[in-house]
């Protein structure tokens, strides 16, 4: 046995790495709304030290929290590596709302950080908590890196780091000691060894990689319709969100025939219609195109994780019966072509295979394809309440990261009796991101005949 320790990182992990730039912020966020509860003081502080005490005590669940990323000589293939520096006190961070504290205040903050990359040199995760809010609770940002989790596992970061009973004792962190990180000259012999298993792994089943990959560019050639949301983004983001009751969402699909799903996808693109006329685009040309993550397999096979649906979002009907009819069938042609999983899982494949030259090509490929005008992800969160050291959770907000020349992103997730939607736009494309939410809060009083409370 050797005296290290590393894993490699797949190459559906790889990817997430490879789109990252200067403008492309590769990290999945959620904006956590707690009551005070036990955690703040009278004058609105929040106990920080038994935060960062609370969150230790659950690394032992999310392992890579703890790595960092190194890579091999010659082929630069990253690598996960225990750090021995780590420090829970830089990834759990602390600041203070100016006076007085209120939602504005709150989401402006929430943008500065979205905006920030994380440190590649450190374990890509980061807690900002945030205190100061004028109902006198807190908030709590978590930003962790897409090549770490998808939008469907980062729920089972609230799940692990949140629980279940208000009660739940405190917990010590138990020790954990670092494994050693390999040297060069280990990493470039695993290297060639890897090499070799991996290339005669390729030339038995050379037919289907290729068809893989066939299959995965024929599947993709399909660019979205031109739209101002599809532009080349910058570094700098605007974050908000707005929540919906669910029972609402659910007897308004009852009532149209569609699912929960349907219906708020149906309240998004009524929304996206509005703003968009507003800005002189011709919205009944066609509908826009949006890419929906899939999140794991069934089977749990890791190189489905990147797989989306690809369907027309209805923003070029004007009645709400409509729009939802149409997302019915479309979401129904879109689960006919669920071959879309197998394209993404024989590309990942061909890539891990072929190399990491191969796959940097494709991320270039679907850069410059352009396929979708923008993400929409749908995440079930837990119903139940989820609580931080007796504090309640009482909004859970999805914070989707850009690509290139996709200046929005939207989540929507489901926690509490509530659909909360998470948005994220680049700041130059949509600086009017208030106007776009007061257009999705029209949309669904128009849809459900229910005012927003």
């Amino acid at each position: 046995m050797p005296n290290y320790a590393y894993e490699r990182l797949s190459a559906q992990e790889t990817s997430f790495l490879l789109f990252e730039t200067p403008n492309e912020h590769m990290h999945l966020a959620w904006m956590w709304a707690f009551e005070a509860g036990p955690l703040t003081s009278a004058d609105g502080g929040v106990d920080i030290r038994r935060i960062r005490r609370h969150v230790a005590s659950r690394l032992h669940l999310f392992p890579r929290f703890r790595q960092k990323l190194a890579y091999t000589p010659v082929e630069r293939h990253p690598v996960w590596v225990d750090d021995e520096s780590f420090k829970i006190h830089y990834h759990v961070q602390h600041v203070s709302l100016p006076d007085p504290g209120d939602a504005g205040r709150l989401w402006g903050t929430i943008s500065a950080l979205v905006s920030q990359p994380l440190d590649s040199s450190k374990p890509l995760w980061e807690l900002w908590v945030i205190e100061g809010l004028a109902n006198g609770g807190f908030a709590v940002l978590s930003k962790t890196h897409h090549c770490m989790i998808d939008g469907k596992t980062s729920v089972d970061l609230m799940t692990g780091l949140l629980d279940d009973d208000p009660d739940a004792p405190e917990q010590d962190p138990p020790d954990w000691i670092p494994r050693p990180a390999p040297a060069t000259s280990d990493l470039l012999f695993d290297t060639i060894r890897d090499r070799v298993s991996l290339a005669v792994s390729f030339g038995r089943g050379i037919r289907e990689q290729i068809g893989g990959l066939r299959d995965a560019l024929a599947g993709g050639i399909v660019r979205a319709p031109k739209c101002p949301i599809n532009q080349p983004i910058g570094p700098h983001r605007l974050a908000n969100g707005v929540r919906f009751p669910r029972a609402t969402i659910e007897s308004s699909a009852e009532r149209l025939g569609g699912t929960v799903d349907d219906v708020a996808l149906a309240i998004i693109a009524g929304g996206l219609c509005t703003y968009l006329t507003r800005q002189s685009f011709d919205t009944s040309a066609a509908p826009l195109r949006v890419a929906m993550p899939a999140g794991p397999a069934p089977d749990g096979e890791e190189s489905q994780r990147m797989a989306a649906q690809l369907l027309s979002l209805p923003t070029h009907l004007a009645d709400p019966v409509d729009r939802v009819a149409a997302l019915v069938e479309a979401r129904r042609e879109a689960d006919e072509r669920s071959p879309s999983l197998e394209r993404a899982g024989g590309w990942l494949r061909f890539a891990e295979a072929a190399g990491h030259t191969i796959l940097g090509l494709g991320v270039e490929i679907r850069r410059w394809l352009h396929s979708f005008n923008l993400i929409i992800s749908v995440l079930p969160g837990p119903e139940e309440p989820r609580y931080m050291v007796g504090s309640k959770l009482i909004a859970a907000y999805p914070q989707i990261p850009l690509f290139q020349n996709q200046g929005l992103s939207i989540g929507v997730a489901s926690y509490g009796g509530q659909l909360h939607v998470g948005i994220v736009a680049d700041w130059e494309i949509i600086p009017d991101l208030l106007l776009l939410l007061s257009d999705i809060k029209s949309a669904y009083e128009e849809t459900t005949g229910e005012p927003i409370t």
